[in-house]
């Protein structure tokens, strides 16, 4: 569970990751964009964490963790980021961070959580869309013609 460093953009992450030591990302993440107000009014989290991470499961698409810990901190996920990725803790909306240049963050507060990263790119989910009304107009189309068929 990391503290963070706020980065305006991918050009100054990417520098200060080539400062960065193996130790340092063990306490900090680099993020591009800002956390919620509670994680940035009190940047100084503890070192001393006792934090438990339990997989439920790993699919392309869908992720699901079990977090226990005694401070509050960051999830950070080596998977790359992608914008399409979302994520739920407890339930409840988080925004996903860009952190590390490349991978993806969500802020957690102390206690036990279940969080849910979920992927759907918004180009699928309109691919999806007008695949669906693409079939429905050709459904349409073929029953206009058989009518008119069968009129003859």
């Amino acid at each position: 569970m990391p503290t963070f460093q706020f980065c305006a953009n991918q050009k100054e992450a990417y520098e200060t990751i080539a400062t960065y030591t193996r130790s340092d990302f063990r306490k900090k993440v680099i993020l591009e964009s800002l956390p919620p107000i509670d994680f940035r009014q009190d940047n100084r989290f503890s070192q001393e964490t006792n934090s438990k991470l339990k997989f439920i499961s790993y699919r392309p698409n869908k992720i699901e963790i079990e977090v226990s810990t005694n401070q509050k901190g960051f999830l950070v996920l080596s998977d790359n980021y992608h914008p399409g990725w979302e994520a739920r803790v407890d339930g409840k909306e988080v925004k996903v961070l860009r952190a590390n240049y490349i991978m993806r963050a969500i802020p957690i507060r102390t206690g036990d959580h279940k969080v849910v990263f979920m992927f759907r790119p918004n180009l699928l989910i309109s691919g999806m869309f007008f695949t669906v009304i693409g079939w429905i107009v050709l459904a349409v189309l073929i029953g206009k013609s058989l009518i008119k068929r069968e009129k003859r």
